[in-house]
């Protein structure tokens, strides 16, 4: 007969596995935030992982209800990667809590506590443009504007994607974060 105490102990040490999503590709794109939460890699960068719920979409990939999620680097990049990724977290809480005051504690609360996140059931317009970099790389840039679910976007007609080159993202989607599961009480 199983013991469900002993099992529930060995539950308690084990983290959920979470809902897989994409990262947000290019089109705007309205969202619901899920829930966000910050931790260290294995490689012992400090991420923040915002994940949330497409509403609309003008990217075929990311259909209504499906989840998509960005990664931001907080520490071990260079000090210009982490006040882009700065300007693009505040950027998102700005559009997601319009008129809020960004303090350390209120940052922590947008950051942290999984669904129970001060941007989680917020909505949101992510808009993520293809770009060049000087050094002919294309990368995704990141903007993000108020946004309700009423708000709807309108599917763009598929371009084709063979020609394209490939998207290095500017929120540093790095390798080592893809296995680190964050587990969100959804």
């Amino acid at each position: 007969m199983v013991d469900f105490n002993k099992l529930n102990s060995k539950l308690q040490n084990v983290e959920a596995k979470r809902v897989d999503r994409d990262y947000v590709k290019e089109g705007r794109h309205v969202v619901t935030v899920v829930g966000a939460e910050t931790r260290e890699t294995q490689a012992g960068k400090e991420i923040a992982i915002i994940e949330c719920d497409v509403l609309s979409s003008s990217n075929p990939e990311h259909t209504k209800g499906s989840g998509v999620k960005q990664i931001f680097a907080l520490s071990n990049e260079p000090a210009w990667r982490i006040d882009q990724n700065l300007a693009l977290i505040r950027a998102m809480i700005n559009a997601a809590c319009p008129g809020e005051q960004i303090d350390g504690a209120f940052l922590g609360s947008c950051l942290t506590g999984g669904n129970q996140s001060a941007l989680a059931g917020r909505n949101l317009m992510i808009i993520a443009k293809r770009k060049i970099s000087k050094n002919d790389k294309a990368y995704l840039d990141f903007s993000y504007k108020a946004a309700s679910a009423d708000d709807v976007v309108e599917l763009s007609a598929a371009q084709p994607q063979a020609a394209a080159a490939p998207v290095v993202t500017a929120n540093v989607e790095s390798n080592d974060s893809e296995d680190d599961d964050v587990p969100f009480d959804i």
